[in-house]
């Protein structure tokens, strides 16, 4: 319903009262260039929910304590303010510089110190940014606010609809708690967009389709071979959208809905609703006014993503399962004799003991450490799973230590340990909320007789997943978590809570400390901090490899560029067709793992056919020779994502999400069709705003109708680069990241119309969290003359030399020219011109 609130599947208690109310003194978060810690709805629910809070880049906030992110200088109460609904519900709202935050919740349960709170004082819009100002229009029944930039309405919110129970206020108990959980709704209008995006993740187009008929669901599911095309939940949930406008004189804005509960939204023409089932919500408005500083506006709020050590940007090689000791060493000695690059092996379930975690299987896995030393020895790394569900079986150290320390969720009664059934049978399941549980679990990755430094972490079925608890499988939503926490609270965040606790076990096991490698399936606003997630267990499909870089793109948009798809599909066997196609996508994509389930054939790189097997290496190879300009694109990944869809760049392009930029230098336009049905010659689409070159050759690609045909050939993957861009290569062959750290560069020159291109390479540790130096190198070229310049943080700066250097021209062929002399990370001029 577009004015009312209907919900879908959510669990409400007892007989809701629908009451559409109106606001006093209401004012929406409004972000037009810069935004800091975000106010909470009550003082347990900061400490243990706010992405910022736990970030340790990010100015924590304390009550009506707010701080200017210029100046990191405390504002005290000055521009906070509080007031309530007439429902009786609270709103609470702070302002300074560009920044105002709104939070609506429970009068109970809100806010730790009532006695502070501020009358609203209109002297407070005075902070706002100029150019900016606030237009409220209420009555007894109706509200509305706009927010207006340079006399131009740029956003609204309407028709606030709140669900409540009839009570007291007085009981504070866990249950009362539930039942004041209440639920929320609000429409938010876009007067410039012309098209929206993110609120990932499904399985759909990147272009959000409107309808007011189609709700797209936020609700973290494990689902069982999901459909496509479909607004469906899937595995993970980020509630952040964004109005795009295409005409730079029109703003871009986005809207964040911080509500981690069961969430629907409605996405119109020009107005997205947002419905919650529970009430305590934040809502942030993101002014814009491109889509770039929106961007940057998201990830100031929800946190910068972990930066990534090398090793994991290379290639995966995993299987649900490889059998033993013995298979292990088996792939990793295929995969040299190959001459296939890799860096990661990975072990899932059937490696433990009878599905225990931080256990081995002894009899398939003799000596467990020799086997990591093993591959470690070849400066590659493992992976082991981990879930959240431990076997109930007495005697298993981390169930007993689990009951000792009260860490599992509770039963709806609050005393009962609840129990379902997952891999290992009956299992008890990790309360993330538990600070305890968290600390508890963050000890358990210590180095160790089995556990050595190269040995990292894959975290699943962490939705999280129950098999016997229909229809969803997941857990119940009355089950009660630390802090009286109704499971339907905070279910999109169970799993983010875990991928924290991984990341900071695996943080602090080592001294120095080395950048942990956390994969989770689970996702929420800010999992970025956190590392890398996938999109779950997609299909051996042409169709899912249709469907990829569309759910690739929107968690890329919403602030996670960490983010990959299983390489062939987990589900199923692909013919080598297919599966050729899948690498040569998966090779382009910002985290490139090959997984497949346990009853699939295998299909290891090594076992097909030569012409299979020489096209998937070729495409692993790609891999590994980008591999500089893709670490420098993950050190900027606060402000632009690695993997960018082409409207990023080029806004005409607002249906288009089969093919994407890889930075702002590649622009990549994989095959996904077969030739089997009819697909001999594929339609590739380049921007006439740029020069165009292939990546394979070097020619100028002639663009001037903004596409042309492609032969649908396994040996061709469309691949091109920008005019006007240096882009770094490692062109040596070699068989891992590890293996090619001292190799020297390659920089491809290739020039626009101006006879002029630039371009940067970042460099550092790769592998310690904090980089005892930090080097980046800014390229520039004009009319044959090339100029580095170079930023240095520690004492040294890069010894990376540049071997060779390709110079691509319009309307000329490749020039090769070898370069003699240290020129290495140091600020220098070259002529390269005669």
């Amino acid at each position: 319903m577009r004015n009312g609130l209907e919900f879908r599947s959510c669990s409400i208690a007892q007989q809701p009262v629908f009451k559409k109310v109106s606001i006093l003194g209401f004012l929406i978060a409004i972000l037009p260039a810069i935004i800091c810690t975000p106010q909470l709805m009550f003082k347990q629910w900061q400490e243990t929910f706010c992405p910022l809070v736990k970030d340790p880049s990010s100015v924590p906030l304390q009550d009506h304590i707010r701080f200017d992110p210029e100046t990191e200088q405390a504002r005290t109460s000055e521009g906070t303010y509080s007031g309530h609904l007439t429902s009786g519900y609270k709103w609470n709202v702070g302002t300074y510089n560009d920044v105002v935050s709104l939070s609506i919740s429970d009068p109970v349960f809100a806010f730790s110190n009532d006695a502070e709170r501020i009358p609203f004082e209109l002297k407070g819009l005075s902070l706002l940014a100029p150019g900016y100002k606030v237009e409220r229009q209420e009555s007894d029944d109706a509200f509305g606010l706009t927010v207006v930039h340079e006399e131009k309405q740029i956003l609204k919110a309407r028709d606030l609809v709140v669900v409540s129970t009839q009570s007291d206020g007085n009981d504070k108990t866990a249950a009362a708690r539930e039942l004041h959980s209440g639920a929320i709704g609000l429409t938010f209008d876009f007067p410039f967009a012309r098209s929206f995006y993110g609120i990932p993740q499904h399985a759909d187009s990147f272009r959000l389709k409107p309808s007011e008929d189609r709700l797209y669901r936020l609700f973290n599911l494990d689902v069982y071979k999901y459909e496509l095309e479909s607004p469906a939940a899937l595995y993970g949930s980020i509630p952040f959208i964004v109005g795009f406008s295409a005409d730079s004189s029109k703003p871009t804005v986005g809207v964040i809905w911080n509500n981690p509960s069961e969430t629907w939204v409605e996405v119109g023409e020009t107005f997205v609703r947002f419905k919650s089932s529970t009430l305590d919500t934040e809502i942030f408005f993101l002014l814009g006014p491109s889509l770039q500083q929106v961007y940057q506006q998201l990830i100031k709020i929800s946190g910068k993503p972990a930066f990534p050590p090398l090793w994991s940007l290379g290639y995966h090689q995993c299987r649900w399962n490889y059998n033993d000791d013995a298979d292990v060493w088996y792939v990793d000695s295929e995969m040299d004799k190959q001459a296939m690059p890799y860096d990661t092996i990975w072990l899932d379930i059937e490696h433990t003991e009878d599905k225990k975690y931080f256990t081995w299987d002894h009899t398939k896995f003799s000596d467990p450490m020799e086997l990591q030393m093993h591959i470690a020895s070849k400066g590659r790394n493992m992976v082991t799973i981990h879930d959240p569900h431990i076997k109930n079986q007495a005697g298993y150290f981390l169930r007993d230590h689990g009951l000792e320390r009260d860490i599992f969720v509770k039963e709806s009664n609050g005393r009962t340990v609840f129990e379902g059934k997952c891999w290992p049978g009956k299992s008890y399941y990790l309360d993330w909320l538990n600070p305890e549980c968290r600390e508890y679990w963050a000890s358990l990755f210590a180095v160790g007789p089995e556990w050595h430094e190269n040995r990292h972490v894959w975290i699943d079925m962490n939705e999280p997943k129950v098999f016997n608890h229909p229809p969803e499988d997941t857990l119940p939503l009355d089950a009660l978590h630390y802090g009286g926490f109704r499971h339907k609270q905070v279910h999109n965040l169970y799993g983010t809570l875990m991928h924290e606790a991984t990341y900071k076990g695996m943080e602090r096991r080592l001294s120095p400390s080395k950048r942990p490698f956390v994969l989770s399936r689970s996702f929420y606003l800010g999992s970025q901090r956190w590392g890398a997630v996938w999109i779950g267990d997609n299909m051996a499909s042409w169709e899912h490899l249709q469907a990829t870089s569309a759910e690739l793109l929107s968690i890329s948009l919403a602030g996670i560029s960490f983010v990959g798809a299983d390489v062939g599909g987990y589900f199923g066997n692909p013919d080598e067709e297919l599966l050729v196609r899948w690498y040569q996508m998966g090779a382009l994509q910002p985290f490139f793992r090959e997984h497949s389930e346990i009853s699939t054939k295998r299909r290891e790189p090594y076992i097909f056919a030569k012409s299979t097997r020489d096209r998937i290496r070729k495409a692993l190879r790609l891999r590994y020779k980008l591999m500089p300009y893709i670490f420098t694109l993950f050190s900027q990944a606060a402000e632009a994502p690695v993997m960018r869809p082409l409207l990023w760049h080029y806004p005409e392009y607002e249906m288009e999400d089969q093919q994407f930029m890889l930075g702002d230098s590649v622009l990549a336009a994989p095959i996904l069709h077969p030739v089997s049905d009819g697909y001999r010659d594929i339609e590739v689409k380049l921007p006439t705003a740029s020069v165009w070159y292939d990546f394979w050759s070097g020619e100028h690609v002639p663009a001037s109708r903004g596409e042309f045909s492609v032969e649908n050939d396994l040996d061709i993957l469309p691949l091109f680069v920008r005019g006007g861009s240096i882009l770094p290569l490692k062109e040596r062959p070699r068989r891992s990241t590890a293996a090619q750290k001292n190799d020297p560069l390659t920089l491809v020159i290739a020039v626009d119309l101006q006879e002029a291109a630039s371009g940067r390479i970042y460099e550092d540790d790769a592998d310690l969290l904090e980089s005892p130096y930090a080097t980046t190198t800014a390229y520039t070229y004009l009319n044959g003359v090339l100029t580095s310049r170079v930023s240095i943080s520690g004492p040294t700066p890069s010894k990376t030399r540049i071997e060779r250097i390709r110079l691509w021209r319009v309307g000329e062929r490749e020039k090769v020219i070898k370069v003699v002399g240290n020129f290495t990370g140091e600020n220098w001029t070259l002529s390269i011109n005669a």
